[in-house]
Order: C-alpha cells, then structure tokens, then sequence
C-alpha cells in the first residue's frame, strides 16, 4: 500500500495530467465565463488532496482507476456549468 507522500504525489501528477485535459474538454465554456471557470479550479485544486486520498483509498488499486477519476472530473466540470448562480453563491459563502 502507498505511504501517504506517495499518494501525494500520485494526486500532483494526476491533477496535472487530468487539469491539461479538462481545459481543453471545456474550452468553449471556460472562454464563456472565465470567473466561473477560475471558480471551479480553485475549488477543485483546494479540495484535491483530500477527494483524491478518498479515491485512491477506495479503488486505487484498480487498474481503471485513472480513467474513471478522469470522468468523474469531467462529469464535476460539466455540472458545475450547469449549476445555478444562487447556488454558487451560496457556496462561495459557506467557504468563506
């Protein structure tokens, strides 16, 4: 099993990996509302660590891990476009 330096590093490297590839899946909606999009990546990057020390505890030892980690983001990023602006507010509230 993974130490936890070694899962944080597995969580750098994947982060770099997947964020190079959702910003170019949701281009056109990053060029759309840039805020929202610099919204969610910092969420996104605030949270990592710890989303990805859940995941990689649960199925890291799956050999499908990256591929559903990788759509379980996009499936995130596409519902935080749809998400209301209330509801985001709301959010940046609680966070604050």
């Amino acid at each position: 099993m993974a130490d936890e330096q070694q899962i944080r590093q597995y969580a750098v490297l994947s982060l770099e990996r997947l964020w190079t590839r959702l910003e170019i899946t949701f281009r056109e909606e990053a060029s759309r509302a840039p805020d929202d999009w610099r919204a969610f990546e910092m969420r996104l990057r605030q949270e990592w660590d710890h989303l990805f020390g859940l995941l990689f505890g649960l199925y890291g030892g799956h050999y499908d891990f990256f591929y559903h980690l990788e759509e379980l983001l996009r499936a995130v990023a596409r519902s935080w476009f749809v998400r209301s602006p209330w509801l985001k507010q709301l959010d940046a509230r609680r966070e604050n």
